[in-house]
């Protein structure tokens, strides 16, 4: 991780410099502006090969980003300066509108979120207010307080567990785009093996890559943790499975099922059975 910090310090040094001389990629660089809580936010994106090379700033903190470019639209990884942690990022410029959606993993749970901030291209006004939209998917909800650990009896909830019972459920997500030398992605998958017994195991991955003309960057994690899983109620006819990890966290997942489908927090997981054996069924459950 720290040759990626110095690699992304030492490169945006070095395109900036270069920008003198750079060509125009499809209208991407160039000054853009927001506001989010009612803070300025302000982005510099300059061009370089075949990709683009930026910065954000809102207050202290800033960002640093690369990416490469297809049609109007840019993948790529962003850095918070002074971070070890790297996100994913995909742009798309209309004219002098440019939506820049931050993809944010989790470290402990690679849970995945998204962010957009809605640009305009030029300088700030202290009368211009623009809203940060946030996205449809939902996070896992998680605390300390794990004196609620126990399930519900309920018809729904038995269901449920006899549905999800001696079950892997496995969520994967992933993106990659490019031509010629330059292409950009990330992949994150998470599982969980649900045992008839009352335990779990939860284990993730994820990993971001950017390549342009001289220049590539990569990143890479993985965990795991267990616990026990019981079924609740969630007071509006409808239920949630509930992980009670083993340091004491608690996550919660909204339960839903569609056309044969799993959905956790509205996102699709595929469901494998220990009957069904196979590579993908849950090794965990003996």
């Amino acid at each position: 991780m720290k040759q990626v910090t110095i690699f992304l310090a030492i490169f945006f040094c070095t395109v900036f410099c270069y920008f003198a001389t750079a060509q125009s990629n499809n209208g991407f660089e160039g000054s853009y502006y927001t506001t989010a809580n009612n803070q300025s936010i302000t982005m510099q994106i300059m061009p370089y090969e075949d990709g683009i090379v930026g910065q954000i700033i809102m207050g202290n903190e800033s960002a640093e980003f690369l990416g490469t470019i297809q049609g109007s639209e840019s993948y790529g990884l962003l850095q918070e300066t002074g971070s070890e942690e790297v996100s994913a990022y995909h742009a798309v410029v209309r004219g002098n509108q440019l939506d820049f959606t931050i993809t944010v993993v989790d470290p402990s749970t690679f849970q995945s979120n998204e962010v957009t901030l809605n640009f305009k291209r030029g300088a700030p006004s202290a009368a211009t207010s623009i809203a940060t939209t946030p996205s449809a998917t939902k996070t896992t909800t998680q605390t300390t307080n794990n004196s609620n650990a126990g399930g519900s009896n309920s018809a729904t909830a038995r269901q449920w567990k006899d549905l999800l019972a001696d079950t892997r459920l496995t969520y994967m997500s992933s993106y990659s785009s490019g031509y010629g030398d330059s292409y950009g992605g990330y992949s994150v998958k998470r599982s969980m093996d649900l045992c008839s017994q009352g335990y779990f195991t939860y284990a993730g991955s994820s990993n971001f890559s950017v390549n342009a003309p001289g220049a590539s960057a990569y990143n890479a994690g993985n965990s795991g943790s267990d616990g026990t899983w019981v079924i609740k109620d969630d007071n509006a006819g409808g239920a949630i499975l509930q992980l009670n990890y083993a340091d004491g966290n608690v996550s919660q997942f909204g339960l839903g099922y569609e056309d044969g489908k799993t959905y956790l927090n509205n996102e699709r997981w595929f469901r494998i059975t220990k009957a069904e054996g196979g590579e993908n069924a849950p090794g965990s459950c003996y």
